[in-house]
């Protein structure tokens, strides 16, 4: 693996705990961010340290920060930044937004990225069924090892 921590771009609280609780017993730093911006900011520090990155597309409406709009930007800023780097580790996607997700897989995947999608369906339920399956899998696979 490359590193310790496994990053989650997710912007929904009940999610935000559904993750946190699905990776407890895992021996991972978890860092979870809920927009673009910050997420992109906080790998360009720590991407060689990062074992897993996991992107959700949509990030909600513009919001007020330090007293002015915010734009959360969306997973498809992350995978861009992404693409123009190295491939470190694994880059899971777990959104709904069927129209978006394949053109961030695919600019992961052209620029030597594993990338892989969950769709989340129901409740939460998704979380500890597909997604830590994924997760697990990733993890556990050679090519998510960095050359």
């Amino acid at each position: 693996m490359t590193g310790t921590s496994i990053t989650i771009l997710e912007d929904d609280p009940e999610r935000t705990n559904a993750f946190r609780d699905a990776l407890a017993p895992w021996a991972f730093d978890l860092v979870i961010i809920d927009n673009a911006p910050d997420m992109i900011e906080w790998l360009h520090a720590a991407l060689s340290r990062t074992t897993l990155i996991c992107l959700d597309h949509d990030l909600g409406p513009s919001r007020l920060r330090d007293e002015s709009r915010f734009e959360p930007g969306s997973g498809r800023d992350v995978a861009d930044w992404l693409a123009a780097r190295p491939a470190r580790c694994p880059v899971l996607v777990h959104s709904a937004n069927g129209l978006a997700v394949p053109g961030m897989l695919l600019v992961l995947e052209s620029a030597g990225w594993t990338a892989q999608r969950v769709v989340p369906s129901g409740d939460l339920d998704w979380i500890r069924e597909s997604w830590l399956q994924a997760v697990t899998e990733l993890l556990r696979s050679p090519r998510s090892r960095a050359e």
